[in-house]
């Protein structure tokens, strides 16, 4: 049996630098003679997506630049702390380079690429970067953060081994996310058979406007070093992909040095848009709140919506501005394709169908039954995790 022995990740890649590019050179457009870059938006921890990529032309990516299967791509410089490191294997041999704020490591024949990808998605390498970053007070990452790291390395036919296992448990936690998924189109499909297009108003529905149903109020802008009254606020980052919010233990406090007023504190069924965010895809989501009894504010990034009467129904705007023909009205309505926020007054101009009461209660049922089974999922697929997460901790400590 081969030593395990324990190795630099410099001496088991080739490290490669992003690709540079001029502003008026990128397009958001896929054309003849242009390329796709990836950045570290399109860097998840999932795996690598490919929406909201930028093109920029061939000559600008080197023949080495272009991704290739086993590489690993790493964020390495953001504005955000938390984004710094996130890293994702490449499946495939790609027509598309990365950016200059990524990094790729390049196994060598020293290391199998499956077993050197999901080093990468284990929590101790999130903290030994975690502390790199804290340490130094730096949101990028140099090359000797990344070469320096230490891998376990066992012999090639072991690494194959654990890769394979990891491997299968990474697929069961993906079919778990795909049957969530597949709630959420469900979801999707039963709005438009009930509603019609929200957009051409099939079933011929009385439009009407929010600010005629309701009040709209932007969130708290806060800053640092106040002290005195602590609340948990809802940002941007608790939205992800929620139509409603109903657990707020994970939420963060925000230290103020007097309470805010009580209109800031939201109530049941209240509605939170995001107003603005770098990332487009963000902008303009919505979702239902449920706090309770629990003083609970918001971010000044949001916009929060109050129905007053009840031919509006929260459930059924919340998915109102998930379907996709209504936020392609939200963006391509006169606003402009590159929109970052939005405000009240784009808001209270938009044409809201408004079905019948009894319809919308109807849908607000469907949506809790589904929403039950999406609970049930969701507890399976976090002991998916935890297993996965276990199976990883074992297999780069030598016990797998």
């Amino acid at each position: 049996m081969s030593a395990v022995v324990t190795r630099r990740v410099g001496d088991l890649c080739e490290q490669l630098r992003g690709v540079s590019y001029s502003k008026s050179d990128a397009t958001l457009s896929n054309q003849a003679g242009y390329k796709a870059i990836l950045r570290a938006n399109n860097i998840t921890k999932h795996g690598l997506t490919f929406d909201d990529l930028v093109y920029v032309p061939d000559a600008c990516i080197s023949e080495r630049q272009f991704l290739k299967a086993g590489d690993v791509v790493i964020a390495a410089s953001s504005g955000s702390l938390d984004v710094v490191g996130k890293a994702a294997r490449v499946e495939n041999d790609l027509a598309a380079g990365f950016g200059a704020f990524c990094k790729v490591l390049r196994p060598n024949s020293l290391v199998d690429a499956g077993y050197f990808a999901h080093f990468f998605q284990t929590s101790s390498y999130r903290r030994k970067i975690s502390s790199l970053a804290a340490g130094a007070n730096i949101n990028n990452l140099r090359n000797e953060h990344l070469d320096n790291l230490e891998i376990r390395v066992p012999s090639l036919p072991e690494q194959r081994r654990i890769a394979d296992v990891l491997d299968k448990a990474d697929a069961l936690r993906a079919q778990r996310r795909a049957a969530i998924t597949k709630l959420d189109e469900l979801l999707q499909s039963v709005f438009i058979e009930m509603f019609g297009d929200p957009v051409t108003n099939p079933r011929g529905w009385a439009i009407g406007s929010l600010n005629a149903h309701g009040s709209f109020k932007n969130g708290l802008n806060f800053g640092k070093g106040e002290s005195g009254a602590t609340v948990r606020y809802v940002g941007v980052g608790d939205f992800q992909s929620k139509a409603a919010l109903d657990d707020f233990s994970s939420l963060a406090f925000i230290e103020l040095n007097d309470l805010p007023a009580e209109d800031y504190f939201l109530h049941d069924s209240d509605l939170l848009f995001v107003r603005s965010n770098g990332n487009r895809e963000l902008v303009g989501r919505c979702m239902a709140v449920y706090p309770g009894m629990e003083k609970v504010t918001y971010s000044g990034f949001c916009i929060r919506y109050r129905i007053a009467d009840v031919s509006l129904q929260s459930t059924y705007v919340a998915h109102l501005f998930r379907s996709v023909p209504f936020r392609r009205l939200i963006f391509q309505g006169g606003q402009g394709a590159n929109i970052q926020n939005i405000n009240q007054q784009i808001l209270s101009g938009l044409p809201i169908p408004i079905p019948d009461e009894g319809l919308q209660r109807q849908f607000a049922a469907i949506v809790e039954k589904i929403g039950a089974q999406k609970q049930i999922m969701h507890r399976a697929a976090e002991k998916s995790n935890a297993l996965f997460a276990s199976l990883q901790h074992l297999a780069f400590s030598g016990k797998l």
